[in-house]
């Protein structure tokens, strides 16, 4: 009996270290789709730590984030490897790279010069964060561009394209196409992290003065921590920022109100007024989602907001 239940532990723990390697490597996804997914990395190491009780919980919080930041490493690793396997020759980008990079490109300017050594792969990698992150931060203004503090109210979104046309009626139409964002959906996500953040704030005040306050819920500070970790970088940031940079913090916010509705006591009809309006706001806006002819008056009818022409 001792040995099964020997077997069942090193089981859990194998499973328990699998399942911190795949959350390493969906984090290092999230970040390899955007940079803006590593503001989920701090609140990952921060579930950890909250997670963990005992005599051990020292060791099984550094062995858990370990496990988690080795995920993260081995799969971007590999997916700039691939990126450097696939992509050998040389481009129009080769000017912004240094002359050791350009070795490792056939056709380059550096790619017969004797006095050059190429850069091996970890190196290769290095520089390419590097140049991409030098280069994006001298982005230029933008007409669309909008400053962290607008977006949780959705007030400037991003024109895509445009196409004009002429209907069988003889009616002018113009496709286009923006992104923009579902109002209830995103107002929602505002209050109820609004709403936590001030539900919050008192009781952590309270317990750093170690005074008599309501308990605080794990699951709370860890959305709200989240939050504030995809939202607080970029106040410190100059350059053109743009909507698509909430979306992190967006599901955050969503969170938030998903677990307070949890507290309702009948969430049913709440529920389906809500999907309701989603769907209503939806189907309203997705003519400017997805290119769908429209006439002038019908487009000016769906810019609710002042900044989104």
């Amino acid at each position: 009996m001792l040995a099964a239940g020997g077997a069942c532990c090193a089981g859990e723990t194998l499973r328990s270290r699998l399942a911190l390697v795949g959350a390493g490597l969906l984090l290092a996804l999230a970040v390899g789709v955007k940079w803006t997914g590593i503001c989920f990395i701090g609140p990952a190491l921060v579930a950890l730590v909250l997670d963990r009780s005992g005599p051990a919980a020292l060791r099984q919080r550094l062995a858990a984030a370990a496990f988690v930041v080795a995920g993260a490493v081995v799969v971007q690793l590999a997916g700039f490897e691939i990126h450097l396997s696939l992509l050998t020759r040389s481009g129009p980008g080769d000017s912004f790279m240094s002359k050791e990079f350009q070795k490792r490109l056939p056709g380059s300017a550096f790619a017969g010069d004797a006095s050059v050594v190429a850069l091996n792969d970890v190196q290769a990698i290095v520089e390419l964060n590097q140049t991409m992150a030098r280069y994006a931060s001298k982005v230029a203004g933008h007409p669309y561009a909008s400053p962290w503090y607008s977006w949780p109210v959705g007030w400037r979104g991003i024109y895509f394209w445009t196409d004009d046309a002429t209907s069988k009626t003889g009616t002018a139409e113009q496709s286009r196409i923006y992104l923009l964002p579902n109002l209830v959906v995103w107002w929602l996500g505002t209050f109820a992290i609004v709403r936590l953040l001030v539900l919050l704030i008192p009781r952590l005040v309270a317990a750093g003065l170690r005074r008599p306050h309501e308990p605080i819920a794990g699951p709370e500070l860890l959305i709200a921590f989240c939050y504030l970790c995809c939202v607080a970088p970029f106040a410190a940031i100059d350059r053109p920022m743009f909507l698509y940079h909430y979306f992190p913090a967006l599901l955050c916010s969503l969170l938030a109100a998903v677990v307070q509705a949890s507290s309702i006591e009948r969430p049913r009809p709440l529920a389906v007024a809500l999907v309701a309006s989603f769907a209503l706001m939806f189907a309203w806006m997705s003519p400017l989602v997805y290119g769908e002819p429209l006439t002038q008056s019908q487009v000016d009818q769906r810019m609710l907001m002042k900044a989104w022409p």
